[in-house]
């Protein structure tokens, strides 16, 4: 009830220092505007760099000092305004008459300390997570160059054995091509041999002819010393008959006895050299069959070579067709092995790259941590700059309830 009437009297004053009263408002709602802003600042501020983290709390602090220097001004004012009844006068009662409700604005002020307060601990929380994953990512990333690292290491390696085994191959490619050309070399001999075996059997066979008519021509040959043998039997027994006609004759056959001994001797001769002769054609025609069979034998002989280099010759070819194809396989191989050296390189060459790009994260993740590092520092520093504000807010909501109770004490 008092304080209406003081109200009351209030307004009925004149009001001389009125529009002193209106810019010092101005000026409380306007500190109360930019300390709201610098609140809401606080509470974005993750992004801002220390510089304007520490200009916005030196604001905060100078905007809550400048808000008390125009209460205790407007208070000053009203007291020289109602002179001797300065003293019954409601500090609270002229805010709220002015529009400023002192408490409202101190339990605003306490719960967006509060607010800011509880993100920023949220804040270092997750810068505190942060940290930690960009250590284990740290952590990861040295694996990683261990990795590549090895990898380059096996690359090189296999480069090195790639470089040998083409080389083996290039070597067993001369090699085989020497092998081929020798194989060849004999092919052409063995061909050679398969012509002179049957040129050889032909041969063969033509003597196992000429053999066969030498021992046709004995057979005759032989007939005709039989019938050598039976006109010198005939002859012999002419002469016998002649040398008994000279006897009977006397004297006068003495002559005719004596061409008598000589046909019987020439008989005699005769038989004997037919006895001789056939005794040598039988060897002969003997010796010619025995001729007849080692030809024929070795005409089996020359036509087994020919079968068998016929044979040998196949194989040949079989071997040099299987050696072409083992070359061919070998230059696949060889195009292959010339195709992962390509891609060895290029992979040790990826590997390089990656290598550096592993460094530059590493770097960058190092510079990441020092930023985090400051950031968290700068959080703290805020938090501790906001505990003072909040402190300093509380000490004014208990400052401002402290008035408030002497003054409705005093009505």
């Amino acid at each position: 009830m008092g304080n209406n009437k003081r109200k009351q009297e209030i307004e009925n004053e004149n009001y001389e220092i009125y529009p002193q009263l209106v810019r010092l408002e101005i000026y409380l709602v306007f500190v109360l505007i930019v300390f709201s802003i610098t609140i809401f600042l606080l509470a974005t501020m993750s992004s801002f760099p220390t510089f304007f983290s520490a200009l916005i709390t030196g604001g905060m602090v100078l905007l809550t000092g400048f808000s008390f220097y125009l209460l205790r001004k407007k208070r000053k004012m009203i007291k020289e305004w109602v002179g001797p009844k300065s003293q019954t006068v409601d500090p609270v009662l002229l805010l709220s008459k002015c529009g400023i409700d002192i408490n409202d604005f101190s339990d605003t002020l306490l719960q967006h300390c509060s607010s800011v307060k509880e993100r920023m601990e949220t804040i270092t929380n997750h810068i505190l997570d942060l940290n930690d994953k960009i250590h284990t990512t740290g952590q990861d990333i040295n694996n990683v160059y261990k990795i590549v690292s090895q990898l380059a290491l096996e690359e090189v390696k296999l480069m090195d054995a790639v470089g040998k085994t083409s080389e083996e191959i290039n070597i067993m490619f001369d090699i085989v091509n020497i092998v081929i050309a020798e194989i060849q070399s004999r092919n052409e001999t063995m061909e050679n041999l398969v012509f002179l075996s049957k040129d050889g059997r032909l041969k063969v066979e033509d003597t196992n002819k000429t053999i066969k008519k030498f021992s046709e021509s004995s057979g005759s040959i032989l007939k005709l010393i039989d019938l050598i043998n039976g006109v010198s039997k005939e002859t012999n027994l002419l002469a016998i008959n002649a040398a008994i006609e000279a006897t009977h004759s006397g004297s006068e056959g003495k002559g005719f006895t004596v061409i008598a001994d000589e046909i019987g001797k020439l008989s005699t001769m005769t038989a004997n050299n037919a006895k001789q002769i056939t005794k040598i054609l039988k060897e002969n025609v003997s010796d010619y069959g025995k001729a007849e069979k080692l030809g024929i034998e070795s005409g089996n002989a020359f036509q087994f070579i020919a079968n068998e280099i016929h044979i040998v010759h196949g194989t040949i070819a079989e071997v040099i067709q299987s050696i072409q194809e083992l070359k061919s396989r070998g230059g696949a191989i060889l195009s292959k092995a010339k195709t992962l050296d390509d891609v060895a390189e290029r992979v040790r060459d990826t590997s390089g790259e990656v290598y550096g790009e592993i460094i530059t994260i590493h770097t960058n993740l190092e510079d990441i941590q020092t930023l985090s590092d400051t950031i968290q520092k700068e959080c703290e520093d805020i938090r501790d700059g906001q505990q003072d504000i909040f402190q300093l807010s509380a000490t004014m909501k208990k400052k401002l309830s402290e008035i408030s109770n002497e003054t409705n004490n005093f009505f």
